[in-house]
């Protein structure tokens, strides 16, 4: 399973009165890419139900009076509709899922709250509480229930690339009831000031072993591949997907999760993309005759490819199509005495 973002409130409300016209404007073009993520898209962030009830309470919402308000203090009304602002913030709302909703959390109170960066030089008093309860919240998720955040953040400033979240956690309120005095949080939370850092914030090796579906394969198969482009010379990583059947084939085959296979797995996927000659890639012919024909898929033309990922007993061998285009399809992974190859479903686009 992949981290979740979890939005800071200074998206919602992009700029306060007290800020200057350079600050207002870049909080807003960082905020706007944020809330335009759709719904189906990995990098979509979670809100507290929280962060939205104090926008009304602090006078933020609704949204456009706020941005008129804010607009006008900085100077930047000439240049920021009002209305565009507060669509982008509606519309976010609408389709956003819950904090509480992805980490069972309900509720928590936090006191001697210790913020690394500082967030003095960057918010006023108010603004301040709300962006410490909220990162509080993501570290309360992720260091006592063991689901990982990262922050969405449209603040750059003095801001880092990670956030070091100290507190003492007083009450929490979950499915289970409400526990008081739970201990001193501590721990750190990588920031995101943009949704494209997603994956680049992410360990290869973690997501292929987290993995719970084809799109997060493909994410491990492309980081792995990046960290090759540079040792050979490549100019990118070259168009790929993860066939419908590859999920269930290597976990059979003990590639996927903890498996034995695991890791040489995601290497060799990634040496087929990147080094085709160092992964020993050849035809996967109709026969065991060496002048038998490479097998074609008759619905596309693709021609069926494989690369042995272990030797010895086990001799697994990872098969992929190479289609016409060059786009590599990641098969499956079977024992170097099986003969057949997974057609899979036609294949589509990818959320990522």
């Amino acid at each position: 399973m992949l981290p979740k973002v979890i939005l800071s409130p200074a998206c919602l409300w992009m700029a306060t009165i007290t800020d200057s016209a350079e600050t207002a404007s870049e909080s807003i073009e960082l905020a706007l890419p944020w809330l335009r993520v759709g719904p189906g898209e990995i990098t979509h962030p979670v809100v507290r139900n929280r962060d939205i009830e104090r926008l009304a309470e602090t006078g933020r919402f609704p949204a456009e009076n706020h941005f008129t308000e804010i607009l006008a203090a900085t100077g930047l009304a000439s240049l920021v509709d009002p209305k565009t602002l507060a669509t982008a913030v509606s519309r976010y709302l609408a389709t956003a899922k819950s904090f509480e909703e992805e980490t069972g959390i309900e509720d928590a109170i936090f006191s001697n709250v210790e913020i690394l960066p500082s967030l003095s030089s960057n918010f006023d008093n108010v603004s301040r509480v709300d962006i410490e309860e909220s990162l509080c919240s993501a570290g309360l998720a992720k260091f006592r229930y063991n689901k990982t955040m990262h922050y969405a953040s449209c603040r750059s400033g003095p801001i880092s690339h990670n956030f070091r979240v100290e507190c003492d956690i007083d009450a929490v309120q979950d499915k289970s009831g409400i526990e008081y005095d739970c201990g001193r949080l501590s721990t750190e939370l990588v920031v995101l000031t943009k949704p494209d850092n997603f994956i680049n914030a992410l360990n290869a090796a973690e997501v292929w072993q987290m993995a719970e579906d084809s799109a997060e394969l493909e994410i491990a198969i492309e980081l792995q591949a990046r960290s090759l482009v540079a040792l050979n010379g490549s100019v990118g990583v070259p168009p790929f997907r993860v066939g419908t059947e590859f999920m269930g084939a290597i976990r059979r085959a003990q590639a996927a999760g903890s498996g034995q296979f695991s890791s040489v797995t995601l290497s060799r996927c990634a040496q087929v993309l990147i080094a085709p000659g160092s992964a020993n890639a050849r035809p996967f012919r109709t026969s065991s005759s060496a002048n038998a024909e490479a097998r074609i898929r008759e619905r596309d033309g693709a021609t069926a490819m494989r690369s042995h990922i272990t030797g010895g007993h086990a001799a697994l061998r990872l098969m992929y199509w190479q289609h016409q285009c060059g786009l590599i399809e990641f098969s499956t992974v079977r024992s170097k005495f099986d003969t057949e190859i997974d057609e899979g479903d036609a294949l589509f686009e990818r959320k990522w």
